[in-house]
Order: structure tokens, then C-alpha cells, then sequence
């Protein structure tokens, strides 16, 4: 199943795309596997927290460089993966 707003599950992975400021759709984030943030976003560490289940974190070619800073510093303390569009490319995601 596919919400182009929002998610995306696929097998083992379920793919969260946070691109609307102060938008959150109503899922359950300890599920979420794999986040994407788009348009500048703000992610604070307590939204990080709800994330039980998360490994990776991308932050694609909309975010401006402070924004993808303040995600890499996340990603550092939570010891999440991060991946930047803008630095490395598209990401492709093996299914």
C-alpha cells in the first residue's frame, strides 16, 4: 500500500515522507523503518524519540543546508543512518 502523501510499507520496511511543516500524518512511528524529509521539515529530537524502529534517515535535494545539517547532527545522536541527496545522489532503496 501507497499514500504518496505520507507512506509506504513494503514487506519488512515501512517508508515515512515528512514534507508538509507541522504536518504528521496519523501513523504509528515505532514502525517507521526508513524516513525521508523534504521542504525543510523540522525534525526536533523529541519527534526523533517516537522513532523506535528507525535506521535510516534522508534528507532529499529540497532541504537547504542548515536543515540537512540539524538532520545529520539527529542522525549522529541517535545513531540512525543518514544519507543526503544533494551530496551523494539519489538514493535507491533495494526492494
Amino acid at each position: 500500500p501507497f499514500n504518496a502523501e505520507t507512506a509506504m510499507n513494503f514487506k519488512d520496511k515501512k517508508i515515512l515522507i515528512l514534507n508538509k511543516i507541522n504536518f504528521w500524518p496519523q501513523i504509528d512511528f515505532k514502525t517507521v523503518s526508513t524516513l525521508v524529509i523534504s521542504n525543510n521539515f523540522k525534525l526536533k529530537e523529541s519527534d526523533l524519540e517516537e522513532f523506535n524502529n528507525l535506521k535510516l534517515l534522508i534528507a532529499d535535494g529540497t532541504n537547504n543546508n542548515y536543515a540537512t545539517k540539524q538532520l545529520s547532527k539527529l542522525c549522529g545522536k541517535f545513531g540512525i543512518e543518514f544519507y543526503n541527496t544533494k551530496s551523494k545522489g539519489a538514493y535507491i532503496l533495494n526492494l
